[in-house]
């Protein structure tokens, strides 16, 4: 015994320690629900084929996550969302996410889309992320049955006339699939224009059940007898390649990928759901499922993403049903991974429009660049659609974010409702449900809801490993002191199984869900990650349409029992379960660490947090404005480095016309920092010395863009005075509830120009409130290209970096003056070190005598030294030029970018003002290229623009004349029976 207990000892070490060197690799939560389903097949899944045979629908989704953390052991904190590593930005090239200040961006002046403030905010945070659709919420309804579902698949079919888009993750075989795929060819024989475009999973859609049957043989015969007018497409994850192509068997090669959208388009209605095409989800599989008819442009939306994702799939085979084959031309997504990826990410990236806004009248499914151009603003009616989409294997991540965002803003006084039958969060999405503050329901499957409940072989484990994965949610709860806020249902449901997946937010004040998400994903790893999911964020003040989410969300529940650990604690789970949990999850345990809730504080403190070092410094660093106030003054300071260095290089700017820009675009972005959401500020310098104009505009939520021109060139918005050699300063402010803009002029006192004496000149002159502006920039030559700090120079308008070394400072005076007063350059890829400002304006309390104390004490500070010298963040940095005072308390912590809207369509929108005559001489001399002077991006016009913009002023030309011909019929109408009552007249005074 004394021999054996070593030895034991030994193995399991070493078997430990193969576990922890393996897991990275072979990502066990996938290998795990691959044994999942290997063994059996699904007893409520397998139903009875027309022929005898069966027909099978397993879920799709892996057990365990890789980023889960719904293990854990005695870990009693959650982790805070400062510590987490969450998305902000749905692409590499979308706006940042999180730019509103939801305590302060809604005043009692500004006109609103939403009348909750909370509503209000997070609309304007989602329409950063992708385009918004108004919608008439009474052409929105609520399926709750699976019948009524597949009843609408069938009614969509026959009802259809241009198009059926359809996509699923599979078709299934049975008797019902098969009479849908017949209505299919009854349309197509009735409707001679009608096209079908059907989108499923290649892997799952060709592999071949019981019956020997497979979603390509269902739909042979409809493609073989209308080639010309169908289209079935078969997407293939690029992730399933090399070696793991040759090896893994089918099912199993499903759990690394899969297309996993279900939307189903016909004509302009859309039925979007989490339910694929097959009988279960027909009968006795619930789901989720929301109808919007004759509703246009999300309908061309939805249609869109499936076009793309069919453009990248592969074909059947027409020799060999069950074979893939790629389209002429295209990229293999299993040989070609990298590029397949690049493409398809460049392709569905240009859906991801942020302020775009589609109007519910709009024909022509043509987007407007204001809510506020639309129909139905802050009243009865008012409903917004924000379809979302995730797709990890592309990078992009719209759905995570947004989910994300939403998961951490929920106000406290709200009431939140989760669904989701696989309950095995992200680590984020567990994170942020434990450390948020607003009272919580959660609905998830039962053992006995559970797909792969009463089947055979290792399949058979699957519901007690979930239940395993919801007793320690339920523990976790429990440590974090949660129990009173969070509660857990369980669906059951005799014979029933559960899919349902999205959740519902009731805002304060509101009775029923203003707040709904519905579609695919599921808030498990797979969604994020590996799957292509879709769904919409449905906002909405309408009472009908809130009382129909109401039922939905009811209706759910009606089935359900109460999920506490003393319903566990009667549950007995197999020794072999717990085993493979423990083996198969060990990334669960490692995503939970120790850590301690901490209170937001919003005064400004010096005080270190526990954030890494790497992701303290990327936040120093990145542009932002903070805005702060105290019961004298109100504060703006920014850091705008970056986005100066890329104005820099888009206009191909010296360094001394870079600095000029930089400073301009950190005014107007600290003046915009006082306003709301898109009210905007501009500001230029008009000249007729170089640089003859310097322009910057910026908005409240984080956008800044700007120009720098030297020579004779023609200029945006030049005002009437003459121009003088000095040159004008014109600020503007363009605010909600103002039809024209604010704008005010001043003279520009130096010709050798500084943009702060600039700005403080017109605070002085203009405003009414008095002002305090500080603008610095700060660089490094190449010649200087060392770590010496006493070598950088500093352009602070006034004050000096002075270093030890005469001989250097009075090297680097010379330097200073050149910058200053010449447009020589240094370097050509020299970049700003920092470029940045602070802003104060008074409040009524604050006497003459408190600014100019508070201006003393700033000026004996370079914010630039602060910044690079001392490592202070621009938080910091306010705290030290105002002595540390108490009192100061932050509103908000806006990035800022360098950001331009310009698109192909406000460039058409300008040219259909110059006539149509002007448009054909543009198109006979091939005059397409069109550049954008703020951010030097072309766009070109094709022949099909060309031909756009004529046939639309032809036809506006024509609307006019029938109007005109109308007003002059009507007035020929009322000229005759004016003329026929003055005969009558005479011939009456004559009898």
């Amino acid at each position: 015994m004394k021999i054996m207990s070593p030895i034991f000892s030994f193995f399991i070490t070493l078997f430990n320690m193969i576990k922890r060197a393996l897991a990275p690799i072979v990502q066990p939560q996938r290998l795990f629900a691959a044994l999942m389903v290997i063994g059996g097949r699904s007893a409520t899944a397998t139903t009875s084929c027309g022929n005898g045979s069966s027909s099978q629908s397993p879920p799709s989704t892996p057990l365990l996550s890789s980023k889960s953390s719904t293990i854990t052991s005695n870990k009693k904190a959650a982790i805070p969302a400062s510590q987490l590593y969450i998305p902000k930005k749905s692409t590499l090239d979308s706006r940042q996410m999180g730019n509103y200040s939801r305590e302060y961006s809604t005043t009692t002046t500004k006109k609103l889309i939403f009348s909750d403030t909370y509503l209000n905010d997070l609309f304007w945070q989602l329409s950063s992320q992708g385009p918004a659709f108004e919608v008439n919420p009474n052409k929105i309804d609520f399926i709750q049955e699976p019948i009524d579902f597949y009843n609408h698949l069938i009614d969509g079919v026959k009802r259809s006339k241009k198009r059926i888009t359809m996509a699923s993750l599979y078709l299934g075989t049975g008797k019902q699939e098969i009479e849908l795929v017949k209505e299919m060819k009854l349309a197509m024989e009735r409707n001679k224009e009608l096209k079908i475009h059907i989108l499923l999973d290649g892997l799952r859609g060709t592999r071949i059940g019981v019956d020997k049957e497979s979603s390509a043989t269902i739909l042979d015969e409809l493609l073989n007898l209308y080639s010309d007018r169908v289209t079935i497409s078969m997407y293939h994850t690029p992730d399933l390649n090399g070696v793991l192509k040759k090896v893994l068997p089918p099912r199993i090669n499903e759990t690394i990928g899969v297309q996993h959208i279900k939307t189903y388009v016909f004509d302009d209605d859309l039925l979007l759901s989490g339910a694929n095409l097959s009988k279960d989800y027909f009968t006795n599989r619930q789901d989720r499922y929301v109808l919007i008819r004759s509703t246009k442009s999300v309908s061309n939306y939805f249609n869109e993403i499936v076009e793309i994702i069919g453009s990248l799939s592969l074909r059947v085979d027409k020799d060999n049903k069950n074979q893939l084959l790629l389209s002429s031309g295209s990229i293999d997504p299993v040989t070609q991974s990298n590029e397949f990826k690049s493409l398809a990410y460049r392709k569905l990236s240009t859906l991801l429009k942020p302020h775009s806004f589609y109007p519910n009248s709009t024909s022509d499914n043509k987007s407007v660049d204001s809510p506020f151009d639309c129909n139905s603003i802050n009243n009865e009616e008012t409903t917004w659609i924000f379809p979302t989409i995730q797709m990890g294997p592309f990078n992009i991540r719209q759905d995570e974010v947004v989910t994300s965002h939403i998961f951490e803003s929920v106000p406290s006084d709200s009431k939140f409702f989760i669904t989701s039958p696989y309950f095995n969060l992200t680590e984020n999405y567990l994170n942020l449900i434990l450390t948020g503050k607003p009272k919580l329901d959660i609905i998830t499957c039962s053992p006995q809801a559970n797909g792969f409940y009463g089947s055979k072989g290792l399949s058979s484990a699957v519901p007690d490993c979930y239940a395993i994965i919801e007793k320690r949610f339920l523990q976790r709860v429990h440590d974090t002191a949660n129990d009173k806020r969070i509660s857990v249902q369980e669906y059951i449901r005799d014979k029933w199984t559960y899919h349902a997946k999205g959740l519902w937010i009731q805002v304060k004040n509101q009775s029923h869900p203003s707040i709904t998400l519905i579609g695919s994903p599921n808030f498990g790893s797979r969604s994020v990650e590996k799957d292509l999911e879709a769904q919409i964020i449905l906002i909405t003040q309408n009472k009908q349409l809130q009382q129909k989410m109401e039922n939905e969300k009811n209706y759910l529940w009606t089935d359900t029992q109460d999920a506490n650990l003393e319903l566990f604690e009667k549950r007995k789970v197999s020794l072999m379960v717990r085993v493979l949990v423990y083996i198969f999850g060990l990334s669960f345990t490692k995503s939970i660490t120790t850590t301690t809730t901490t209170t937001t504080v919003r005064h400004i403190s010096n005080t270190p947090t526990s954030e890494s070092p790497k992701i303290l410094e990327y936040k120093r660093n990145r542009d932002q404005v903070i805005n702060a106030h105290n019961e004298k003054f109100r504060f703006s300071i920014i850091n705008l480095t970056k986005a100066a260095n890329i104005s820099k290089t888009k206009h191909n700017l010296s360094i001394s016309d870079a600095q000029l820009l930089g400073k301009l675009m950190s005014g107007v972005s600290m003046c915009a920092s006082f306003l709301s959401d898109e009210e905007r500020i501009s500001a230029q310098i008009i000249s007729d010395i170089n640089p003859t104009h310097i322009y910057a505009e910026a908005i409240h939520v984080g956008e800044v863009r700007g120009f720098l021109i030297n020579g004779d060139t023609p200029r945006l918005e030049t005002p009437d005075q003459v121009v003088n050699r000095k040159g004008i300063f014109q600020f503007s402010k363009i605010l909600y509830g103002h039809l024209k803009p604010i704008q005010s002029v001043v003279a520009v006192e130096d010709k050798d120009l500084t943009i702060t004496k600039e700005f403080q000149h017109y605070f002085d002159q203009s405003e009414q409130i008095p002002s305090f502006i500080q603008l610095e920039t700060k660089l490094k030559t190449k010649s200087n290209n060392n770590n010496d700090n006493t070598n950088y120079i500093v352009i602070n308008d006034e004050i000096q970096k002075q270093p030890e070394k005469e001989e250097v400072e009075q090297q680097q005076q010379q330097q200073q003056q050149e910058i200053i007063n010449s447009n020589n350059d240094i370097v050509d890829n020299d970049q700003l070190e920092f470029n940045g400002g602070i802003l104060i304006q008074t409040l009524p309390s604050a006497t003459e005598e408190d600014l100019n104390q508070l201006k003393s004490n700033i000026e004996k500070y370079s914010l630039a030294d602060l910044f690079l010298n001392e490592k202070k963040s621009i938080r910091e940095i306010l705290s030290i030029v105002t002595n540390n005072d108490p009192s100061i308390e932050v509103i908000s912590t806006i990035f800022v970018d360098f950001y331009c809207r310009c698109t192909l369509k406000t460039f058409k929108d300008k040219i259909l003002t110059l006539g149509i005559n002007e448009i054909k001489h543009l198109e006979e001399h091939n005059h397409n290229e069109l550049k954008c002077i703020y951010c030097n991006r072309y766009h070109y016009l094709k022949d099909t623009d060309f031909k756009e913009m004529i046939t639309h002023l032809e036809q506006e030309k024509e609307q006019k004349l029938k109007v005109l011909k109308e007003m002059e019929n009507e007035q020929q109408q009322q000229q005759q029976e004016n003329n026929d009552s003055e005969k009558i007249n005479d011939e009456t005074k004559k009898e």
